[in-house]
């Protein structure tokens, strides 16, 4: 058994999940930016943690369905098993709640991210157009992918 927990977070949480994604995106969302999304209603966010905090999923739902709004691992903790935990706790704890279905996008070029949600479940159901824009790049494609659960 792993050494971690994956435990509920809330906006007071914000400025360390703003670090985590900070370390992870080049366009990284601000501490304001999490913060006012967790305080939105049917937004939700886990945390691992081992010694230190070291990721993070943000979801939101309405209905009976969710989309996972981000994931993030600090890269000193990568390949370590916690985005998978983080999957895993979210969709059970989603449909324990009611929700049936979980959707995400993901960068059509993060084959890392695609293939980690595929190895859960998740399959290409559709694609955004140049939906990603990043300086001194060309604009790539999202991928959306969802899962029954």
């Amino acid at each position: 058994m792993n050494a971690f927990c994956t435990r509920y977070v809330g906006s007071e949480h914000s400025e360390v999940l703003a670090e985590i994604h900070a370390r992870s995106f080049i366009k990284a969302w601000s501490a304001n930016d999490i913060a006012k999304i967790l305080d939105q209603s049917g937004a939700t966010a886990w945390m691992v943690e081992d010694d230190e905090p070291a990721a993070f999923i943000l979801v939101r739902h309405a209905s009976d369905e969710s989309e996972i709004l981000t994931l993030a691992v600090n890269p000193h903790a990568r390949r370590k098993g916690y985005a998978s935990a983080l999957i895993r706790s979210a969709c059970d704890r989603l449909h324990k709640s009611g929700i049936n279905k979980i959707y995400l996008e993901v960068a059509d070029d993060n084959t890392a991210a695609r293939a980690l949600y595929s190895k859960h479940g998740f399959t290409v159901t559709g694609r955004r157009r140049a939906y990603y824009n990043e300086p001194e790049k060309s604009p790539v494609d999202a991928i959306v992918m969802a899962k029954e659960i």
